[in-house]
C-alpha cells in the first residue's frame, strides 16, 4: 500500500498559492499599473503549465478534469517516496477554477470572477493611502485600526498635513492648468461661467497628484472641516482623479477610499464603474421604495448615465471661501452591489448588498450633484435594518462591475468576515448568522 510523501499537501498548498499571485510578484511592486496589466488577461485564464496539463486531460463530470492514471510501482522501486509523495498530490481532485478544461465556457467565467478577486488581494498587499488632514469629528465610523489593516489587509494609510498640499498648489503653473482644462472640456460639458472655480479645481488636482504619485499613494481622503489655506473643497478635482483609478473616500474615511481603488481594479475592463457613495435619502412611496445616493461633490463619473456637466454652485457646509466647481450627473441603471468595510474591534467585517439602480424617478433641481438611485435588495425596509444590524456604514463602495461572488472571495483570501444581504435575507435569519459568525471568528 502506498502512503502519500510527506511533503505531498505542502506541494499541494504551494502550487495553488502560485496560481493566485505568483503572476503578480514580478517587476516593481510600486508600479501598479504594471502589476494589473500583467495579473490577468481573457486570453491567458491560467499560468501557461496548467493551460497544458489541462488540454491533455480528459473531460470529467462537474465541469473537471479526470487525470490519467499513474503507475507507481507497488513497493516503490525506482521512485522513491519523493515521486510517492509528488504522485499522490498530483491524483488528489483539485477545485474546478484550476483543473478544468479551459474549454468550458462556464468554468472559464469562474475562473476569470476569481482571477479577478485575486487581483484584488495583490493590489492590496501594496496599497498607500494618503489623507489629507484627519477624518471628520464625531464620524467614528469613518475611522479604524490603521495598524489592524496594515498587518490584515497591506495598506500604508498616513496623513499629510493641508498646508503641505497648498504649497504644492501655489506651485502649480498656469501651463499645466490650461493643459488640464482642455482635457475637462474634451471630457464634461460646461455648465457655467466661472471659469476661475474650475481653474480651481484643476490646481487642486494637479497637486494632489503630484503628491500621491511622489509616494506611491493610489488612494486619497480628506474633510470639509479640514480646508485651511484653500477656497474650495475638491470636488471636480476629486471625480476626475476617481476617473482615472484614484480611490477617494470623503470626511476622511480612508477605509471606503481605499475598497473604491481596489474594486476599481477587480472591475477593470468592465464599465469601470465603481465609485465612493453615500446613502443620502430614502423614498419611502408604498410600491416606489428607493434610495437616493449622492455626496456633496464627489462621486465618480464611471457611474454616469450621460456625459457629465461641469457645474458650479454654493456649498453652505465646510470651510470653502468660494462656490466649488463639480461634476452633475444622474447614474447608469443596472445591477449592482454597494460594499462598507467596517471595524468591529478586534476584525473586520465587509458587509455587501445586492442593489438595482434605475433612473431617478423625479427631477431634481434642487440637488445639484451627481445622484444614483436604486432598489435595495431585498426592499428598502428590510434591506436597510439588515444593513444596520450587520454595522453597515454611511459611506460605501457602489459598483456595477465587480459581483457579491468576487467580493466574498476577495473577504475569503483576506481572511476576514464577509455578510451578504440579497434577495432571501431577513433580518431573523441575519442576525441568527451574525451571531453564529460571531462565536466563530472569536475562536479563530
Amino acid at each position: 500500500l502506498q502512503r502519500p510523501g510527506p511533503d505531498a499537501a505542502g506541494r499541494k498548498a504551494a502550487y495553488h498559492e502560485q496560481l493566485a499571485v505568483g503572476s503578480y510578484r514580478q517587476g516593481n511592486e510600486d508600479a501598479a499599473g504594471k502589476q494589473r496589466e500583467g495579473c490577468y488577461s481573457e486570453e491567458h485564464p491560467a499560468h501557461e503549465g496548467d493551460r497544458a496539463s489541462s488540454r491533455t486531460a480528459d473531460k470529467g463530470h462537474n465541469g473537471r478534469a479526470q487525470r490519467p492514471a499513474r503507475k507507481v510501482d507497488p513497493m516503490g522501486r525506482g521512485s522513491g517516496r519523493e515521486d510517492e509523495g509528488r504522485a499522490e498530490a498530483e491524483d488528489d481532485p483539485c477545485p474546478a477554477q484550476t483543473e478544468a478544461q479551459h474549454d468550458d465556457e462556464e468554468v472559464q467565467k469562474r475562473l476569470g470572477s476569481w482571477m479577478r478577486a485575486a487581483v484584488g488581494v495583490a493590489y492590496s498587499k501594496g496599497l498607500k493611502v494618503m489623507r489629507f488632514g484627519d477624518n471628520m469629528r464625531e464620524v467614528a465610523v469613518t475611522e479604524g485600526d490603521k495598524v489592524e489593516v496594515q498587518a490584515k489587509l497591506g495598506w500604508q494609510v498616513n496623513t499629510w498635513a493641508v498646508g503641505d498640499l497648498v504649497k504644492e498648489m501655489n506651485a502649480v503653473t498656469e501651463a499645466e492648468i490650461d493643459a488640464l482644462m482642455e482635457t475637462y472640456k474634451a471630457s464634461y460639458d460646461i455648465a457655467t461661467d466661472d471659469v476661475q472655480a474650475i481653474r480651481y479645481q484643476a490646481r487642486e488636482e494637479i497637486a494632489m497628484k503630484k503628491m500621491m504619485d511622489a509616494e506611491g499613494c493610489k488612494a486619497f481622503s480628506n474633510t470639509f472641516q479640514d480646508l485651511y489655506g484653500m477656497e474650495q473643497l475638491p470636488g471636480l478635482a476629486s471625480q476626475h482623479l476617481m476617473a482615472q483609478g484614484y480611490g477617494y473616500g470623503g470626511e476622511g474615511d480612508w477605509k471606503v477610499a481605499a475598497m473604491t481603488t481596489i474594486m476599481k481594479v477587480m472591475g477593470e475592463n468592465g464599465n469601470g464603474a465603481s465609485a465612493f457613495m453615500e446613502d443620502y435619502t430614502y423614498h419611502l412611496v408604498p410600491g416606489q421604495e428607493y434610495s437616493l445616493g449622492a455626496h456633496m461633490l464627489e462621486v465618480c463619473p464611471s457611474l454616469a448615465a450621460g456625459k457629465p456637466r461641469i457645474e458650479t454652485h454654493h456649498l453652505g457646509i465646510g470651510m470653502n471661501e468660494k462656490d466649488p466647481a463639480r461634476l452633475v450627473f444622474e447614474g447608469k441603471e443596472g445591477d449592482g452591489i454597494v460594499v462598507s468595510l467596517i471595524d468591529m474591534g478586534g476584525r473586520l467585517r465587509l458587509i455587501c448588498q445586492d442593489i438595482h439602480c434605475v433612473k431617478p424617478i423625479l427631477p431634481m433641481p434642487n440637488l445639484p450633484v451627481a445622484r444614483v438611485m436604486w432598489q435595495a435588495k431585498p426592499d428598502l425596509a428590510t434591506g436597510v435594518e439588515c444593513w444596520i444590524t450587520a454595522g453597515g456604514a454611511h459611506h460605501t463602495v457602489l459598483s456595477y462591475d465587480v459581483t457579491a461572488g468576487q467580493m466574498r472571495d476577495w473577504a475569503r483570501m483576506m481572511d476576514i468576515e464577509f455578510v451578504h444581504i440579497t434577495d432571501g435575507t431577513t433580518p431573523e435569519s441575519l442576525e441568527h448568522d451574525l451571531f453564529l459568525s460571531d462565536l466563530a471568528w472569536k475562536l479563530k
